[in-house]
């Protein structure tokens, strides 16, 4: 998967819920993995930056309990930052 696509799509579709939702399930199937990569959680970081909100909650809901895992790893301790 690729993380630039995955941001560029999720910002070409706003307004368009259908599109939107297709690839918020593609990227929450992948959270931990794109937090986790050197451009990935870049990605995951937009989306809970200016995100809807159920779309911030899903991502929050899968990382929990996994932040001190994430804060020790290379990419993804940006994010826990």
């Amino acid at each position: 998967m690729c993380s630039v696509s995955l941001l560029a799509g999720y910002d070409a579709v706003r307004g368009n819920f259908g599109a939107q939702n297709q690839i918020m399930r593609e990227l929450l199937l992948n959270v931990v993995s794109l937090v986790q990569d050197q451009y990935g959680n870049y990605v995951v970081q937009h989306v809970l930056e200016h995100g809807r909100p159920q779309d911030k909650h899903e991502v929050i809901k899968l990382l929990r309990g996994k932040i001190l895992q994430l804060a020790q790893h290379k990419f993804a301790r940006y994010f826990c930052i």
